[in-house]
């Protein structure tokens, strides 16, 4: 069972580790936009799915010694450097939040890091 549901028509990247199918975008904690809540976890229909996988790709790939936070900071890179290469597109999401992690800094520019199985919909209309 989630701990939220968050739902919104935004930028979303889509890239993939170890074949799996993930997604990344953003979400503000206020009516400023800031986007300071990174939203990252697989693309997937399993309702059983709650983003755990990430956390297990990053304790995968991290230093053996690596801490939770570390694991915070791998896994938003991934994202973050995919991002940077590619555009994102606009189109409806909904995440399923499994997991937050408030990270006590600021870190590319977020706060928290929610962890999340992800639906995407192709967006409607004309681009």
């Amino acid at each position: 069972m989630p701990l939220e549901t968050l739902s919104s028509t935004s930028r979303v990247t889509r890239f993939q580790i170890d074949a799996i199918e993930c997604a990344y975008t953003t979400y503000s904690s206020d009516s400023r936009g800031l986007g300071d809540i990174a939203i990252i976890g697989p693309v997937s229909p399993d309702a059983a799915e709650s983003g755990s996988v990430m956390w297990q790709l990053a304790a995968r790939y991290c230093s053996e010694r690596a801490q939770i936070w570390n694991h915070a900071d791998w896994i938003i890179t991934q994202a973050r450097r995919v991002a940077i290469l590619q555009a994102p597109a606009v189109m409806p999401w909904t995440a399923y939040v499994g997991r937050t992690y408030a990270l006590g800094t600021l870190y590319a520019n977020h706060e928290a890091l929610k962890t999340a199985r992800f639906e995407l919909r192709q967006a409607s209309g004309c681009a």
